[in-house]
């Protein structure tokens, strides 16, 4: 598709709509990146044929065009597609030194989510599934802060945050 942009204002917003050779609306291009298609798009095969290109009804992405003789990218989202919902928070866990401890969520969101669980605020690496397990836990475990943030192309959300108790060891009587 090759399009012509022109940057635009309904007085409060700006926005880039894109035009056809005819001048037609072929798609705008909202100041939150949005992208509203104006008719159904189309894209040219190898042999000039003019195809329809079909764009997932509930994802985002990025469309290839064609803005004055050059090729660019622009990001779009449907906006009816829900961002992440968090169904089931994680709970608190206790658990004993050299064993592991189990955080769950539960989420719903279209595109399926992505997880990135923490630990004291931080990204715990590899920990990206809707369940982490800790590696053995230390006495310098007890105490931690655990949440996950669930991420979507629409957006994320974060859940509450839990705290993991590792039991003390009993003293030794003598």
């Amino acid at each position: 598709m090759s399009a012509q942009e022109t940057r635009k204002s309904n007085g409060s917003q700006s926005f880039q709509q894109f035009t056809d050779k005819d001048g037609k609306v072929v798609f705008e291009v909202g100041p939150d990146g949005g992208l509203t298609l104006a008719a159904e798009p189309v894209a040219v095969d190898k042999d000039g044929k003019p195809v329809p290109v079909v764009l997932p009804a509930t994802i985002g992405g990025t469309l290839l065009v064609m803005v004055d003789g050059a090729a660019r990218r622009i990001p779009f989202y449907n906006v009816a597609a829900p961002m992440p919902a968090i169904m089931t928070q994680p709970s608190n866990q206790v658990a004993d030194p050299g064993k592991t401890a189990t955080f769950s969520v539960v989420a719903t969101g279209v595109p399926v989510p992505t997880y990135q669980w923490k630990k004291n605020g931080k990204n715990i690496a590899g920990a990206t599934a809707a369940t982490y397990t800790t590696p053995p836990l230390t006495l310098d475990d007890d105490k931690a802060e655990f949440h996950v943030v669930v991420i979507n192309p629409v957006g994320s959300v974060a859940s509450n945050h839990v705290v993991l108790t590792v039991n003390q060891p009993a003293p030794v009587v003598e």
